[in-house]
C-alpha cells in the first residue's frame, strides 16, 4: 500500500483549494492535498482519495463542488478535470456516512490560462473558471454529443465563452 492511500495530506494553500458539496441531500467536503482530491463525508471520514499521478503529479491550483449533484472541479493549472458521482452497487462494509458513492472522472477540457480559482453554478451545469482569462463553461446538449458520436469526431463535453 502506498502513503498516499494511507495518509491523506494537508489542503493546499489557499482559499480555492476545499470546498464543501452534496449529493442527493448528503453533505460532503472534498479539498486538494497536492495533487490529489481528498473527499470526506460530513463526520469527516475519508471516503476516496483521486490521485493526481493520471495527471502529471501536477498540483491542483482550484477545486469546487456543486452543492446540487455533487460534481467535483479540479484545475490542474490549465486543465480543468471534471469529476461525477456514481453509486456503489455493493459495499462491503455498512458506512455510517451514507455516501455510498465514488467519484470517477467524466470529463476535461483545458482554459486559456492558468485557473487560480473556479465556481460552479447551483445545478452544477455551468462552470466559471477565472486565471488571467475568465471563462464560463457549459456542458453540451446531450442531443450536440450523441450527433458527435455518431460522426466519429472527438467529443468535449464543455464549450466555453471568454468574458
Amino acid at each position: 500500500m502506498n502513503c498516499h492511500q494511507i495518509l491523506s495530506g494537508a489542503c493546499n494553500a489557499g482559499d480555492r483549494c476545499f470546498a464543501i458539496g452534496s449529493v442527493e441531500g448528503i453533505p460532503f467536503t472534498a479539498y486538494a492535498a497536492g495533487c490529489n482530491v481528498v473527499i470526506l463525508a460530513s463526520t469527516f471520514e475519508r471516503v476516496q482519495i483521486i490521485p493526481g499521478a493520471n495527471h502529471g503529479y501536477v498540483k491542483i491550483s482550484a477545486l469546487d463542488c456543486s452543492t446540487d449533484t455533487g460534481k467535483i472541479a479540479a484545475a490542474y493549472e490549465n486543465k480543468i478535470c471534471i469529476l461525477e458521482p456514481t453509486p456503489v452497487i455493493e459495499s462491503s462494509k455498512h458506512n455510517t456516512h451514507f455516501l455510498d458513492y465514488r467519484w470517477v472522472q467524466t470529463g476535461s477540457f483545458t482554459s486559456h490560462s492558468n485557473v487560480v480559482t473556479l465556481s460552479w453554478n447551483l445545478e452544477g451545469t455551468r462552470l466559471l473558471t477565472g486565471g488571467t482569462n475568465i471563462q464560463l463553461w457549459k456542458s453540451k446538449s446531450p442531443t450536440h454529443q450523441q450527433e458527435e458520436e455518431h460522426t466519429g469526431c472527438i467529443i468535449n463535453y464543455f464549450s466555453s465563452y471568454v468574458l
